[in-house]
C-alpha cells in the first residue's frame, strides 16, 4: 500500500514553510502540520534580513514588511555613546505571526496542503520506505518527513534521545511597546533605524526594531547565563521608556529557546531530516535564525524531493546529501561566528574597538546583506583585534 504523502513536514515557521513550498514546486504530495493556529504569535526579534529576504526567493506582500531598514545603531555598555551605520537596504522588521501566515498561504498556493492545530507526537520505524507520523488527530505516512518543529523538536527526539545540552542553547525575552509612528520616526532616523544594544551578559545584545506603531524590545544571551534575565529585561525595558519619555508601560514579556549555532548539528537519519532551530541552525553572533531556516528548509526539500527520485524509489542517502550541503553552506561562517561570539564576550572590548574604528560597524552590514559575512575582512580584522 502507498503512503498517503511524499513528504510530511512538521512545524510552520519559516523552516517548515519554505521546505514545504520548495517541494511542491518540485512536483511532491506534500503535508504540512504545525501543533498551532495560525495566526499564532512567535517570539523573534521580527527583522528579516536582506540576505533572508534574498533566501526566501519570493516578493514580500506589502502587510508583512513593517519598516524598511537602511541604518543599524550600536549603542555602549553606558547606554549612551551610540555608532551608526548607513547603507542602501538592510531589510524589513516583520511581525512573525504575518510572516509565517504569508509563508503557509505561498506554500499552499505551491500545491501543499496545511493543517493547522495538529501536533506532531512521534515518528515511527520505517517499514518498506513508509514512515508514521504520530498526530494527536490520528497517524499518517509518507516516504519522507522533514522535521522544522523548533529547538525542542518531536521529530529530533523520535530519532536522538533526550533534549538539546542546555551548554548548546540560548535564551530569548522579549516585549512590545507601543509607540506612535510619529515618535517611532524621532527615535529610529526616520523609522528606518534597528539599535543593538551591548549589555553586561556574556555572549549577548539587547535589541530595540521599530514596527509601524511599537517597538519590539528584547534580550538574547546563552541560556546558562540566563538565570536573571527577565529582571535583566525589566530594567533594559524601563531604562529605555524613561530616555525616550514614554510610559511606563506595563509589557507583556515572553520568553523562548534558541539553539546557540556552533560547529556541531543533526541533521536527521535517513529519510526524516531536519531544518532549521530542530537541526541547530543559528546564528551564535548576532542571533538570527530566519536566513538560515529559510536556506536550511530549502536545501532539505531539494535533498529529499531529489533522492525520492521516481514514485517507488527510496532516499536512502537523503541525510547524508543533506548534511553534506549544509557544512558547505554553514559550517565555516558559523564556527566563525561562534568563534566571534565568545571572543567578544560581554561585548565592552568589542564596543570599544568598534568606537576608537567607525567604519568596522561595517561588520554589521555585512551580517544582515551577506551569507558569508563571518568570512569577510571587517569579521575577520575584529577577531584577530579580540584575540
Amino acid at each position: 500500500m502507498s503512503p498517503e504523502w511524499d513528504l510530511v513536514v512538521v512545524g510552520a515557521g519559516p523552516a517548515g514553510s519554505q521546505a514545504a513550498r520548495c517541494a511542491a514546486l518540485r512536483g511532491a504530495k506534500v503535508l504540512l502540520l504545525d501543533k498551532k493556529d495560525f495566526p499564532r504569535p512567535k517570539i523573534c526579534g521580527g527583522l528579516l534580513s536582506a540576505k533572508s529576504l534574498q533566501a526566501l526567493g519570493l516578493p514580500l506582500a506589502p502587510q508583512v514588511g513593517e519598516r524598511r531598514i537602511s541604518v543599524v545603531q550600536l549603542v555602549g555598555p553606558d547606554g549612551e555613546t551610540c555608532l551608526a551605520r548607513e547603507a542602501a537596504f538592510l531589510g524589513f522588521t516583520t511581525d512573525r505571526a504575518r510572516l509565517d501566515a504569508f509563508m503557509v498561504e505561498e506554500a499552499c498556493r505551491a500545491g501543499a496542503e496545511f493543517r493547522p492545530a495538529t501536533a506532531c507526537t512521534g515518528i515511527g520505524e520505517e517499514k518498506e520506505g513508509h514512515i508514521n507520523i504520530r498526530t494527536h488527530s490520528g497517524s499518517i505516512t509518507a516516504r519522507g518527513v522533514i522535521g522544522a518543529d523548533g529547538v525542542f523538536s518531536k521529530v529530533a527526539r523520535s530519532l536522538f534521545s533526550g533534549r538539546p545540552s542546555p551548554w548548546r542553547l540560548g535564551l530569548a525575552v522579549a516585549a512590545e511597546l507601543p509607540l506612535p509612528s510619529s515618535r517611532i520616526e524621532e527615535l529610529f532616523s526616520g523609522g528606518c533605524a534597528i539599535q543593538f544594544y551591548c549589555l553586561p551578559l556574556p555572549y549577548s545584545f539587547g535589541w530595540a526594531f521599530p514596527y509601524r506603531e511599537k517597538v519590539n524590545l528584547g534580550i538574547g544571551t546563552w541560556a546558562k547565563t540566563g538565570k536573571n534575565l527577565v529582571p535583566l529585561f525589566g530594567g533594559f525595558a524601563r531604562q529605555l521608556q524613561l530616555r525616550w519619555g514614554v510610559g511606563p508601560y506595563k509589557l507583556k514579556v515572553r520568553g523562548a529557546f534558541l539553539p546557540a549555532g556552533g560547529l556541531t548539528w543533526r541533521t536527521g537519519r535517513g529519510q526524516v531530516i531536519l531544518a532549521g532551530d530542530a537541526a541547530g541552525f543559528a546564528d551564535p553572533f548576532s542571533g538570527e535564525g530566519i536566513f538560515f531556516a529559510l536556506r536550511s528548509g530549502q536545501l532539505a526539500a531539494e535533498t529529499l524531493v531529489a533522492a525520492l527520485g521516481e514514485r517507488g524509489a527510496g532516499p536512502s542517502s537523503a541525510q547524508g546529501l543533506y548534511n553534506r550541503a549544509c557544512g558547505q553552506e554553514f559550517r565555516t561562517e558559523l564556527s566563525r561566528s561562534l568563534m566571534l561570539a565568545i571572543l567578544s564576550g560581554t561585548k565592552r572590548r568589542f564596543f570599544r574597538r568598534l568606537a576608537s574604528e567607525p567604519q568596522r560597524l561595517e561588520l554589521f552590514e555585512r551580517i544582515m546583506t551577506n551569507p558569508k559575512a563571518y568570512q569577510t575582512r571587517p569579521a575577520l580584522d575584529i577577531e584577530r583585534q579580540l584575540h
